[in-house]
């Protein structure tokens, strides 16, 4: 540990029954053992994952290798030694995950992948230096966490956040949450985002629905809103941000890209240290 005396790590420690030595075999083979052992795993639960191996390299901790390894298109980075793995390295000077820092580097993605049309959802102005891209979904209980610290964002930074929608399947309302998000703007030019993330709903279509025109005095607009909810114009831009969400690997909500930078979950730390 002398050897990286500006660094404390901070892990979960997991002991592979690996017969691994680093001592005695190529510095190779410790990562293909990792990856080996990873892969028997998910196969063992029956989980159609392939875990890659993209590089490994020596790494400043004796007898350790950095071991980035790919799931599902998304990179990871580990220290392992054959026997143990160390998922975390953070600077004790800046609370740094120097690891996570360099997965977020291998995981950048391509802004011009997404649209930012007249249909998004943006907390900001839209001329801001950053664009945030957000997949969420209104029934999360991430997204919610992590909601308010987003509309506050642009106070602080220079940012524009677009939300998208990626209704999860096993949140029974959230695809009716967001046709509704919809309809309304549509209908009436009011977005009510803010609205959906800070509350409850329950009852059925025609209860959510009615309570949310009600809440937000909506009711001049109600037959229009009605009729756009299940509308072939609705369901296209719901369709086209879940293609968007799907063509990035998204797996979950909330999931983030900003200027390229995936973060995912209600992550305030690694937001911070991108902007």
């Amino acid at each position: 540990m002398g050897k990286i005396k500006t660094i404390a790590i901070f892990a979960i420690i997991i002991l592979f029954s690996i017969s691994v030595n680093s001592s005695s075999y190529a510095s190779s083979k410790i990562a293909t053992g990792f990856v080996n052992k990873l892969q028997s795993l998910f196969d063992k639960r029956g989980l159609p994952v392939k875990v890659k191996l993209i590089n490994d390299k020596p790494y400043k901790l004796e007898g350790f290798r950095e071991v980035v390894i790919d799931i599902k298109g998304r990179k990871s980075v580990y220290l392992t030694n054959g026997k143990l793995i160390i998922p975390a390295v953070i600077d004790q000077n800046t609370g740094v995950n120097l690891l996570k820092q360099e997965a977020l580097l291998l995981n950048k993605v391509d802004m011009k992948r997404f649209s930012f049309g007249q249909y998004n959802r943006v907390i900001g102005k839209k001329d801001a230096k950053i664009k945030i891209v957000l997949f969420s979904d209104f029934q999360c209980p991430y997204c919610r966490r992590l909601w308010p610290y987003l509309v506050n964002l642009p106070k602080t930074y220079n940012v524009a956040v677009y939300e998208k929608n990626y209704p999860l399947p096993f949140h029974k309302d959230a695809m009716l949450l967001a046709k509704i998000a919809e309809a309304v703007r549509i209908a009436s030019g009011k977005k009510i985002n803010d609205y959906l993330n800070r509350n409850d709903f329950s009852g059925g279509n025609k209860a959510i629905t009615k309570k949310v025109i009600k809440d937000n005095k909506l009711g001049k607009y109600a037959e229009k809103i009605n009729k756009l909810i299940d509308s072939k114009q609705v369901k296209e831009i719901i369709s086209k941000d879940m293609a968007e969400g799907h063509s990035v690997d998204i797996t979950g909500t909330p999931t983030l890209f900003i200027d390229g930078y995936r973060v995912t979950g209600a992550d305030v730390r690694s937001i911070e240290m991108i902007l």
